[in-house]
């Protein structure tokens, strides 16, 4: 299991049935890490600021093999880089940009530039397509000719707030509230809409999804709700949300107590293996086994 304290610098390799920190590996990069993704044997991970860049890491030798610069821009405050891997290539966003960047995984080099005609954030790759989130719309770009083939409306999606993920057959798309968008695939449609919450809450108890992640039946967000405290604006509730792709609805809410909340928007926080549900939060990194009592 490969993962990065929220807005650190090293990339941590641990072992996930004995949860044993295996390797610590320090990447070279002036940002913190915004983005994680894995295949072709390596690591990739994000930096943004003024030199949004993609760093890959041989997953073999444990070292950094390679630095990506997708732009230079002025000002680092702001500035994000999302990863994704799938489909012979890796894909990469920068906020503040309208392009999508197809990067080969053996040289690093820069393929093909897709451009998007809005500002990307960040994107899930399956189903034959790479899904860009784009202000008030996912944007589907084919792999095989580097066009977009359909922007499908997502009412109050953002790009720095909106999460998206691949899984069972769809196309998973958060907004704030928490509302979540499921895309049908092959005809490019919203399939259903809902809430990400229990039918037993009078008032939700989380009211934003800062990280997703989908499964083969299963989504996994963690769920956040600020305003607990004038003192400590940024710090939120938090909530481990298990989502039925069958039926559409949550199945729990595990609490994961308060935190501060506003740093999960901004890197990679929430992946599961075989047995166990990883969530990293500024406090620390928690795993919950999947099978645990709610």
């Amino acid at each position: 299991m490969w993962w990065t304290p929220l807005h650190g610098w090293d990339l941590m390799k641990t072992d996930p049935r004995s949860h044993e920190v295996l390797a610590r590996i320090r990447v070279p990069q002036a940002n913190a890490a915004f983005d994680l993704a894995t295949g072709f044997g390596a690591v990739w991970l994000t930096e943004g600021g003024s030199h949004p860049s993609v760093h890959k890491i041989d997953a073999q030798t444990q070292r950094p093999a390679a630095r990506i610069q997708l732009a230079s821009l002025w000002g680092s405050k702001g500035k994000r880089a999302y990863v994704a891997t799938g489909e012979r290539a890796v894909w990469a966003t920068v906020n503040v940009l309208d392009d999508l960047f197809r990067i080969d995984p053996a040289t690093g080099a820069v393929t093909a530039t897709v451009p998007l005609g809005g500002h990307a954030g960040r994107l899930a790759v399956g189903e034959g397509a790479v899904w860009v989130i784009q202000a008030g719309a996912v944007c589907r770009v084919d792999p095989e000719t580097n066009r977009i083939t359909a922007r499908i409306p997502i009412p109050g999606l953002w790009v720095d707030v909106g999460r998206i993920a691949v899984g069972g057959g769809s196309v998973w798309v958060s907004v704030s509230m928490p509302s979540m968008y499921r895309i049908d695939p092959k005809t490019n449609q919203v399939m259903a809409t809902f809430q990400a919450t229990l039918d037993t809450e009078a008032r939700p108890n989380y009211y934003g999804i800062a990280q997703m992640v989908a499964t083969k039946d299963t989504v996994w967000a963690v769920l956040v709700r600020f305003g607990l405290s004038f003192t400590k604006p940024s710090y939120g509730r938090l909530g481990l949300a298990e989502i039925d792709m069958r039926t559409n609805t949550v199945r729990s809410i595990r609490p994961l107590g308060e935190d501060d909340a506003s740093r999960l928007f901004d890197g990679p926080s929430l992946a599961v293996s075989d047995d166990d549900v990883w969530v990293c939060l500024p406090s620390g990194l928690y795993v919950i086994p999947l099978h645990a009592p709610h």
